[in-house]
Parts: structure tokens; C-alpha cells; sequence
């Protein structure tokens, strides 16, 4: 039985191919080839779409946050302002004491204070941010030894209240 199976496989004839069919694939083939390449085309301009829509978002993006990154800085500065004329104002109540008690050379050396205090007020108040950056930045530079004198102070003061308030705990 295996013998007639072999035999017949070896006398059936393979299929014909005819040129009808061979045409219909290379049709096929070729449809496939330009479906392809409308798909890789509609793929890339669709990713370019894409492209240029994330980066005008992102670019709106950026604006909205350093719009309101500004306006925030901007209301932060108006209120250090307002403190510091708070502050001068409390030196001149100080040096307006000192007087009262006749300590005049103490109290004209506080109320000299208190004017730059206010000096400063002004300045901060007067100015936008940028200005204020530029002015910070030359005056680091012409006296470098004031500026960390003032960090040093402000890192002290900020140990003690962080000290104080973990005691206060």
C-alpha cells in the first residue's frame, strides 16, 4: 500500500500554472506594493502632523508657565516690598525710642537704617525682575564679600528659626 501511494504522488503532475494566474499575481503584488507605500506615505505625513502639533503645544506650554512663573515672582516681589517698608517703618518706631530715652547717637545711626531700609523698599517696588537680577548680579560682583557676609547672616538666622521651631515642638 505504501508502494501505490509513492506511485501515485510520482505520476500526479504538478499544477499548471497559466499566464492568467501568473498576471492576476502580479497584480496583487503590485497593488500590495502601492497600498504599501500609501500607507508609509500617510504614516509619515501623519507623524510630521503630529510633530508640529506637539511642539506648538509645547510651546504654549512653556508660554502659560513662564507667564504665570512671572506674575507669580512679580506679586512675590510686590509683597517683599511691602514688607520692607514695614520693617523701615518698625526701625523708625526703634530710633524714635531711642530718642525719647535720649540715646541720640544710637538713634541717629537707627534712623539712618531705616532710610536704607526704605531705599531698598523703593527699589524693589520701582523695578521689574529683570532690572533687579541685572542690579543683583553687578553688585555681587563689585563687592562679593558683602553678598556672602549676607548669606552667611541668612543661613545663621535661618538655622536659629529652624531650631526654634523644632524646640518649640
Amino acid at each position: 500500500m505504501a508502494n501505490r501511494r509513492s506511485q501515485r504522488r510520482r505520476t500526479s503532475s504538478p499544477p499548471v500554472r497559466t499566464q492568467r494566474g501568473a498576471a492576476s499575481r502580479s497584480t496583487a503584488a503590485s497593488a500590495a506594493g502601492n497600498a504599501g507605500s500609501f500607507v508609509s506615505t500617510l504614516l509619515r505625513e501623519g507623524l510630521s502632523t503630529l510633530r508640529e502639533q506637539a511642539g506648538t503645544q509645547v510651546g504654549s506650554a512653556t508660554e502659560l508657565v513662564r507667564e504665570t512663573g512671572e506674575q507669580y515672582l512679580t506679586r512675590r516681589k510686590e509683597r517683599a516690598a511691602e514688607q520692607l517698608a514695614t520693617v523701615g517703618d518698625a526701625v523708625r518706631l526703634a530710633a524714635d525710642k531711642l530718642r525719647d530715652r535720649e540715646i541720640d547717637a544710637l538713634a541717629d545711626y537707627v534712623d539712618r537704617a531705616a532710610e536704607r531700609v526704605d531705599e531698598v523698599a523703593q527699589f524693589v517696588r520701582d523695578r521689574d525682575l529683570d532690572e533687579m537680577g541685572r542690579a543683583v548680579e553687578r553688585f555681587a560682583r563689585r563687592r562679593p564679600a558683602v553678598v556672602l557676609g549676607a548669606l552667611f547672616l541668612a543661613g545663621v538666622a535661618a538655622g536659629r528659626f529652624a531650631k526654634a521651631s523644632r524646640s518649640g515642638r
